[in-house]
């Protein structure tokens, strides 16, 4: 979530607030070193499809490609 400029709980804010055509056909997947289950509630509140903890190997890739593909 922490990124440098904007962090991703911004950027979720930040998009939430646009407006424009196929915008919710966009799915949003989060990679976090953070395993705090209040970052993971909040960014899935802000609109988060997959909220994943770093690291990210083949297996959940595939689980995310599965899951909303």
């Amino acid at each position: 979530m922490k990124m440098p400029i904007l962090d991703g709980f911004e950027f979720l804010d930040f998009f939430n607030k646009l407006s424009f055509p196929g915008k919710n056909e966009i799915k949003i997947v989060v990679l976090s070193s953070s395993k705090r289950i209040d970052e993971t509630r909040k960014a899935m509140a802000l609109g988060a499809t997959t909220f994943l903890v770093k690291p990210l190997n083949k297996d959940k890739v595939n689980e995310i490609l599965e899951r909303h593909w």
